[in-house]
Parts: C-alpha cells; sequence; structure tokens
C-alpha cells in the first residue's frame, strides 16, 4: 500500500500520433525537482507505439514532449570540458531550463550545428539575456552562432529583416523557408538535450551538454580534415569515417549520428563533402 500512495497519475499524450494516456509515477520525482520540470521517458508500447519524453511541473502540467529515439547513442569520446563557476553566475539555469522548453532547446541547438541565423520571439525580456549568455557558455570554444531575441510587437514591425531567419516562438517554428528543421534531422539533437534536461544537478547538466556540442564540432572538424585529404580520385564513404573516428577515438559513431555530422559539416562551413554513392556506403558497411 505504501508504493500506492507515494505515486501520483500524470495524464500524457504522444506527440507523434496523439493517443493520450495516464502513467503512475513516484510522487517525489515531481515534487522534489529543484528546477519545477522533470523529464519522464515513456518507453514505446506504454501509452502508443512510439517512445517519447514527456516533460513535468511541479501542477503536473505536461510542458512539453517530444519523440526521441532512445536507440541513438552518443559517441564516447573524451573532450576537455570545465564549468567555471564565475561564468554560471552570468546566468540563471534553473530559469532558463522553465522557459525555454526542450523542444525549442533542440531547434536552437540543431540551428547552431547547421550554422543558420535564428530569431526567437519572446516576451520575456528579463530572461533573454540569460539565454543568449547561455548558449554562449555551452559553444565557447566550438560553435559561432548567430542568435537574437526579439519581443512580439518588434518581430510584427521587422518582418523582413528577418526573412532569411529561421524563426521560431515558444518552441514552435514561424518560418522555416527551406524546411530545414525537419524531423529526421533532429533525432541526435533531440537526444542531447534530453540528456540535459534529465540530469537533475544543473553544473552536471551543463557539463554534459557543453560535452556533447564539443565532440560534435571535433567531429565535425575531423571530417572536414578527412574530406581535405583524400586524392582527387577518393571519395568519403561512411565506413572511412568510421574507421577514423574508431582509430582516433577509439569508439563507435552510428550511422545515424554520423550523417547528422555529414550534414551539418555542409552546411556549417558552406562545402560539399566528396561524398560516395549511398550504394557505395550501404555495401560498405555490410563487408
Amino acid at each position: 500500500m505504501s508504493d500506492l500512495k507515494e505515486k501520483i497519475s500524470v495524464q500524457i499524450h504522444c506527440p507523434v500520433c496523439g493517443k493520450k494516456g495516464t502513467l503512475m509515477v513516484e510522487e517525489n520525482i515531481i515534487k522534489t525537482s529543484q528546477r519545477g520540470i522533470s523529464a519522464i521517458q515513456v518507453a514505446e508500447d506504454l501509452v502508443c507505439p512510439h517512445s517519447f519524453v514527456s516533460y513535468v511541473d511541479k501542477n503536473l502540467a505536461v510542458r512539453d514532449s517530444f519523440a526521441c529515439d532512445f536507440k541513438i547513442v552518443l559517441p564516447d569520446i573524451e573532450v576537455p570540458v570545465q564549468v567555471d563557476d564565475k561564468e554560471l553566475k552570468d546566468f540563471d539555469l534553473d530559469i532558463i531550463k522553465l522557459n525555454f522548453i526542450p523542444t525549442m532547446m533542440i531547434r536552437v541547438l540543431y540551428g547552431i550545428f547547421i550554422g543558420e541565423r535564428i530569431a526567437i520571439i519572446s516576451d520575456l525580456e528579463m530572461i533573454n539575456d540569460h539565454f543568449i549568455k547561455f548558449l554562449h557558455y555551452v559553444t565557447v570554444g566550438s560553435f559561432n552562432f548567430h542568435v537574437e531575441m526579439i519581443s512580439s510587437i518588434d518581430y510584427k514591425k521587422s518582418k523582413k529583416r528577418f526573412k532569411d531567419y529561421i524563426v521560431l516562438k515558444s518552441g514552435e517554428i514561424v518560418r522555416d523557408n527551406n524546411d530545414i528543421m525537419i524531423k529526421k534531422n533532429l533525432k541526435v539533437p533531440s537526444v542531447i538535450v534530453h540528456q540535459f534536461f534529465a540530469e537533475m544537478d544543473n553544473v552536471s547538466s551543463l557539463i554534459i551538454l557543453k560535452s556533447n556540442v564539443q565532440k560534435t564540432f571535433t567531429l565535425m572538424k575531423d571530417l572536414m580534415e578527412l574530406n581535405t585529404s583524400l586524392k582527387d580520385d577518393e571519395k568519403l564513404s561512411n565506413l572511412m569515417a568510421i574507421k577514423l573516428f574508431q582509430a582516433k577515438y577509439g569508439t563507435t559513431v552510428g550511422i545515424p549520428y554520423l550523417e547528422m555530422l555529414l550534414y551539418t559539416v555542409e552546411k556549417y562551413h558552406d562545402i560539399k563533402l566528396k561524398k560516395a554513392p549511398e550504394a557505395t556506403n550501404f555495401f560498405g558497411l555490410l563487408k
């Protein structure tokens, strides 16, 4: 009976198919969350055929849900990441996690990976500066980013200035002229952001996020160097890239992550890689 008293019901819905369901979760997980929001991982066939993550606040309201492919494994490589306590005082991570939902984070992070200009419509003037400082903190030493915060009124007055931007508001896409934010490309950023939000300790969550951002940047740089080293008659294959990472870091980079890397390298650096045909890549991996 004690177990029943310690659990509470949470109403959730699948972000893919919309099916609703009820989950029984431990009350202390929700009520004692220091930042006021908790990640609930929903496995396949628990509510529906899909796996997803729901973020619930202390009032048991679902703040955000997104599909997350838990089968994707992020590369296990060591990158030097330090957290400066003085810089941590420049922004309030609890406020950021409460006001910038995971879906927004995923899209912003992916936009940074591909070098896109991003405008975020937000009327949270006191918080906007915190978010920009937070982005600078997690990308220092790796990606350059161009993210602007703009109020609803100012955006209406200057829409033309943002015609080439990806424009977001509350996690939703307001403008994406070239359909860059397609769901299939967001699988890896979703896993990265989920790890960030799922970690209860703020310092640890920052280290996890900063580390994953640095890993992505480092592996992109490796691919750039590999591509530059190829002879005129050579093509960059998936197998060639995987072997490079295995030899250099002693780790295996899965195909979903590798596919994202190949795409982000071309977009961020505005180049065309000497990629092998898809058929060659497929049969090469079967060897």
